[in-house]
């Protein structure tokens, strides 16, 4: 009877284009699919979601790579520049590994509060957004990693002296905030780093020349060291175009001034 019933499904399947899953043939979808789908689970310890891996005082090593999508412009007046950048964070937690936790976390995706993460800011921003959400995931060795994309301004101090001949450095600076803030030690990832070979910004030929981290000390109101924070300096270097400018922004005026001067003589 079971059998006959089955039949009577699959011809009717078969005819309407459809499949169902019969309760009387479990022993067939089983066969079938290897056995039952398990469910992802993405849990993780307590002291993963709100405490830095590592003893206390321990310093967590962060890889940060910076890849320079475009310089979009460079403005002399305000000292500012405007880029479109990618960045990698990367530290491992060791707590998250697959050893420790007997599973993969590889499929898992956590949002900033649901994982521990440094806080990092970009200090020399004005403006400007962040394009992609806050999102870490992990590798079975425990290593957690979080992509970020910023496209807006940011502010560096330019130096004018050899005008129109003139050199200036631009800097993308991050910085470790918060409470593990002193706890914190970037290091570079070579592997992330780079910069496309043409960029928007005119009249000015622009190179990333290095990335460096050091401490920076953070003072209050009274000029007192407070704290030792790490910092990640980007250093872009942008050479002006001499011939550009000249033909760009002097030789107009001058032909204007050619012109009218000639158009009154003629006139006259």
């Amino acid at each position: 009877m079971k059998n006959q019933y089955i039949q009577s499904i699959t011809v009717l399947s078969n005819h309407f284009n459809f499949h169902v899953v019969v309760s009387a043939s479990t022993n067939l979808y089983a066969q079938d699919t290897g056995g039952a789908i398990p469910e992802l689970d993405c849990s993780i310890p307590l002291e993963a979601q709100y405490l830095k891996p590592g003893d206390k005082g321990s310093k967590i090593p962060v890889k940060i790579g910076f890849f320079v999508i475009d310089v979009k412009e460079i403005d002399d007046l305000e000292q500012t520049f405007t880029a479109d950048v990618w960045f990698n964070e990367t530290w491992n937690d060791p707590r998250l590994s697959k050893e420790a936790l007997g599973k993969s976390l590889e499929k898992c995706i956590y949002k900033e509060n649901e994982i521990w993460t440094p806080q990092i800011v970009i200090i020399n921003r004005n403006g400007g957004e962040e394009l992609l959400d806050k999102i870490a995931r992990v590798d079975t060795e425990g290593n957690v990693n979080i992509k970020q994309r910023y496209v807006g301004e940011l502010t560096s101090d330019l130096d004018f002296a050899d005008f129109p001949f003139d050199t200036q450095d631009l800097h993308f600076i991050l910085a470790a905030v918060g409470p593990d803030a002193e706890d914190i030690r970037f290091e570079l990832d070579n592997d992330t780093t780079g910069q496309r070979d043409v960029f928007s910004a005119e009249g000015w030929s622009i190179n990333l020349i290095d990335g460096k981290s050091n401490d920076e000390a953070i003072r209050t109101w009274g000029d007192t060291p407070i704290s030792n924070l790490y910092r990640m300096d980007f250093r872009l270097q942008a050479d002006r175009d001499k011939a550009y400018y000249v033909w760009k922004v002097i030789v107009p005026p001058m032909s204007y001034c050619t012109y009218g001067v000639g158009g009154f003589l003629d006139r006259s």
